[in-house]
């Protein structure tokens, strides 16, 4: 099947890109542990229980203990337990966290902005519009 062989490729070529900036200790390196989780709470939900880390990122609880238990200790995030359930915990960005996350954000939209670029205008919308589609594809499944 045509399909089979396209994601087989495509798996391959996602390996190659997300390991091209990690190599060279580049920006795009928020694939991997605080800076990943740095970038949810900057990026898409701040004030979330450790277990929709846990999800997000696919590793296990006690992975995100010590990537939060590191960055609660450099003052990056803070964990508050709820008064009504104490086995409840949700994950804030301090001031410092916030800087840092926005300093992470500029570095990846530079980055991906240069390779855009060089995609061409009208390549660069496409692959937008086409990873979009896939991303709405994926969360409906």
């Amino acid at each position: 099947m045509i399909y089979d062989q396209l994601a087989k490729e495509l798996v391959k070529y996602q390996f190659v890109l997300l390991g091209v900036k990690t190599h060279n200790k580049g920006s795009l390196d928020i694939i991997r542990g605080k800076k990943r989780v740095i970038g949810y709470l900057t990026e898409i939900e701040d004030g979330i229980h450790p277990s929709k880390l846990c999800q997000f990122m696919g590793v296990s609880t006690a992975r995100i203990a010590t990537i939060l238990k590191s960055l609660e200790k450099q003052n990056l995030i803070t964990r508050k337990i709820y008064s009504s359930d104490k086995r409840k915990v949700v994950v804030n960005l301090t001031e410092k966290g916030k800087l840092l996350g926005l300093s992470y954000q500029k570095e990846i939209i530079d980055d991906l902005s240069k390779l855009l670029e060089k995609l061409g205008e009208s390549d660069a919308k496409e692959y937008v519009r086409l990873t979009k589609k896939v991303m709405h594809l994926s969360i409906e499944n």
